[in-house]
Formats: structure tokens, C-alpha cells, sequence
């Protein structure tokens, strides 16, 4: 064997005794917190390096990576991309809760069949704000609808947002709501509206609210106001004096008046008085009421006999009971003689007889 020879597979036993160089991928960091997010909303993207710590280029492969819970957004710049020494590429991810509260998740991969994982955390809050969460309407006259107020819905997130609404019509009949938001886009910190007013169908105090959910999330607004019978019946006594029997005495009026900013056509059921003495009639069946309009009631005493007389002329309007005292004194009528008994009769007769002696004698 020449010297040659030797030489050459002296070479050849190094290079099987020494190691290849390793390729070496670094992940880092392994865990992102995003602090608080917004529902509907997507943060800013944080980054996670790729970075080929090895003395040659590769060419890693990548296999996985994707979030689970629906929370977390992932994206690359690294699939088929030769890195050279200490060179990275980037592994991209947002939080984009779909729920409140405190979210975990994973992204778990392989590079080159080496398994890792980047830990995900953060804190979704609502990405809408609803404010005010309360309207106090005060008083207003039933048939008529007082003022708007409004609720707005605010974007306090960093990204658009299209919500999506369901439900916020308020149940008792009492107040409306419309609303501008549907289909609206809401750039960060824009708002949209809705609206409510109270259009009282009952007296009284009057509560209710509108229940509503924007993405999913559960919202309230407490409605308050207060219900007004709009119809005014003045005055509530009459007096006729005395008045001759056999005889009808002057009218007296009650009005029946539209308190409210609404035309009104009230509805009337009963009102005769029962005894008798007194007469009753109207001018306001079918009437329209402008506001501030009024239509009447007359009555008038009639009495059959002397003495003080009282009566009531009660009736609803639009269902609300009302009652009118009336009373009157009746005079100047003939009075019956009253007949005596047999007993008065005798003594009276005998009364009669002594008194004739009397005089004889």
C-alpha cells in the first residue's frame, strides 16, 4: 500500500469519526399575553422569531400551529423559506375574543418533527358600550308620545366593528324604540343610537325595559315614566240652591277638557243621576277634543218636592270612573195635610163641647 493510499483512508476514518453540525431552530418567546381585547375586535399582531441558531442554511418544515378555542388568530412567513445562520422568519398572532373574560389557549407545532408551543392569554371585555343603561321619561298624557332619548352604542375598541342586534323591544305596551345601528360599521370610537319615548296606554307609574343582545352579549335599559289621564272633568259639585217645586231650575255645566298636546276622542259610558230630581245631557259623544278643547255635561235640578235634595251623575271616560255630586233644595210646594187619628178626633170634639158651655154660661 503506497503512502498515497494510507493518506487517503486515514481522511476517510476522520470524516466517519466526526459529528455533523446540528441544525438548531430557536422559538421564542413561548408566550404571548395580550392583556385586555375586545370582543368583535383584533388586536395588534405580536410576534413569535423562527431563528436557525445553526452554522449552515435549512430549510425547515412546519406542521401545525393553529389556536383551538376560536380566539386567537395565527399566520406565518416562514413556510418553504431557507433561513441562513441566526436569519428567522415570523409566526404571527391576534387576540380576537369571541367571549368575555379570562382566555387561554395553545399554539402547538413541529418543526421539523421537533415538537413546540407558544402558550396565548389575554381578557376580552365588550367591544360595544351601551350607555345610558336607565331613561326617566316623567309624566305624559295617554294618546300622546313624549320626547325621544337616546341610547348610544359606542365602539371602544381598536378595530371596525359591524354588530349584529337582536331583540330591545320593550314589552308593556307603554314605550317605543327604534334604532339607526343595523347594518352600520362602527369605526373605533363611533357611535350609533337608539331611541325610546313613552307613549303612556295606562295611568300610574309605568316601568319596563329593553332587552337586547349585541354580538351575542347581553345588554338592558331600564325605562321609567309616569301615565296622565289626559281628560280633565271640572267642577266635580253642583249646587242649585233652592229651586221651586214643579219648576226646572237653570243648566250648570261640567267640562270635559284635553289636557294633552294630542287630539283625543274620548269614550263615555253612563252618567244619568237616578233620583229623579235631576237632568242630564251631553254634547261630547264622538267629539274630537283638540288640545285644550272641551266639550260639556248639563244638568239641572227638577225637584217633585220640598226639602234638600242629593244626587250623582257617575260615568266613565276612556274607562276612568268619574262622579259628579249634584244637590238642590226644593221650596214653595203644597203640603198634604196629615190625617189625625180617631183619638185626636174626640178629644177634640170635647174640647169644643166645654168651650159652648162656657160661653151659655
Amino acid at each position: 500500500m503506497t503512502s498515497l493510499s494510507r493518506w487517503a483512508i486515514a481522511l476517510a476514518a476522520c470524516a466517519l469519526s466526526t459529528p455533523a453540525l446540528a441544525a438548531t431552530v430557536l422559538v421564542t418567546p413561548t408566550s404571548l399575553n395580550f392583556g385586555t381585547g375586545y370582543t368583535g375586535a383584533t388586536s395588534p399582531a405580536q410576534t413569535v422569531s423562527i431563528t436557525n441558531t445553526g452554522a449552515a442554511p435549512i430549510t425547515p418544515s412546519y406542521a401545525g400551529g393553529a389556536p383551538t378555542s376560536g380566539n386567537f388568530l395565527a399566520s406565518q412567513n416562514c413556510a418553504g423559506v431557507t433561513l441562513a445562520p441566526w436569519a428567522s422568519c415570523q409566526f404571527f398572532y391576534a387576540f380576537a375574543p369571541t367571549t368575555t373574560g379570562a382566555v387561554t389557549d395553545s399554539s402547538n407545532f413541529t418543526i421539523d418533527g421537533t415538537p413546540y408551543s407558544v402558550a396565548l392569554q389575554g381578557f376580552a371585555v365588550p367591544g360595544i358600550v351601551v350607555s345610558p343603561t336607565s331613561l326617566g321619561f316623567g309624566p305624559a298624557y295617554l294618546g300622546e308620545t313624549s320626547a325621544q332619548q337616546v341610547v348610544n352604542i359606542t365602539n371602544v375598541s381598536y378595530s371596525s366593528q359591524t354588530p349584529s342586534y337582536a331583540g330591545g323591544a320593550p314589552t308593556s305596551g307603554n314605550f317605543t324604540a327604534s334604532q339607526n345601528c343595523a347594518g352600520v360599521t362602527l369605526t373605533p370610537g363611533a357611535s350609533c343610537q337608539f331611541f325610546y319615548a313613552l307613549a303612556p296606554t295606562e295611568t300610574g307609574l309605568l316601568t319596563d325595559s329593553s332587552n337586547f343582545t349585541i354580538d351575542g352579549d347581553l345588554f338592558s335599559v331600564a325605562l321609567s315614566g309616569f301615565g296622565l289621564d289626559p281628560i280633565l272633568v271640572s267642577p266635580l259639585a253642583l249646587d242649585f240652591g233652592a229651586v221651586a217645586v214643579g219648576t226646572t231650575s237653570p243648566t250648570q255645566v261640567a267640562n270635559i277638557t284635553n289636557l294633552s298636546s294630542v287630539p283625543q276622542t274620548p269614550s263615555y259610558a253612563g252618567g244619568a243621576p237616578t233620583s229623579g230630581s235631576f237632568t242630564a245631557a251631553q254634547n261630547c259623544a264622538g267629539v274630537t277634543l283638540a288640545p285644550g278643547g272641551s266639550c260639556q255635561f248639563f244638568y239641572a235640578f227638577a225637584p217633585t218636592a220640598n226639602g234638600l235634595v242629593t244626587d250623582s251623575s257617575n260615568f266613565t271616560v276612556n274607562g276612568t270612573p268619574y262622579m259628579i255630586s249634584l244637590g238642590g233644595t226644593g221650596i214653595g210646594g203644597v203640603i198634604a195635610p196629615v190625617p189625625l187619628p180617631a183619638s185626636a178626633l174626640l178629644l177634640f170634639g170635647a174640647v169644643a163641647l166645654v168651650a159652648g158651655l162656657r160661653r151659655r154660661a
